[in-house]
Order: C-alpha cells, then structure tokens, then sequence
C-alpha cells in the first residue's frame, strides 16, 4: 500500500534507475488491483463470518 509508494520514492532518490517511469506505473498498479482484490473478497468473508459468529452464539 503506502509503504510501497515510500519505498519507490525513496528507491529513486537514492539510486539511477534506466526508467524510473515503468517502476512507479507498476507499483501503482499492484497496489490498485491489490485494493479491489481485497474491497472484493472482504465482503463475502465478512458475511461469512458473521453468520458463523451469529450461529455459535444462537447454539449457546
């Protein structure tokens, strides 16, 4: 995530990089597909946990 975007920064302050640019759009776009992954698979998990969460506690 963030911590990504620190380390590319800070990857290309302190060292020469042939194309800087094709770094930076891969970061970015890991960490997009990463985020929709996860806004994704979240939800159905969440409800599954819930449900779950709900069924222990109606069996006590």
């Amino acid at each position: 995530g963030l911590g990504s975007f620190y380390y590319m920064a800070y990857a290309t302050g302190h060292a020469a990089f042939d194309k800087p640019d094709i770094l930076w759009v891969t970061v970015s776009l890991v960490v997009l597909v990463s985020i929709i992954l996860h806004g994704i698979v979240m939800t159905p998990v969440m409800r599954r946990r819930d449900r779950r969460q709900k069924s222990v506690a109606n069996a006590l």
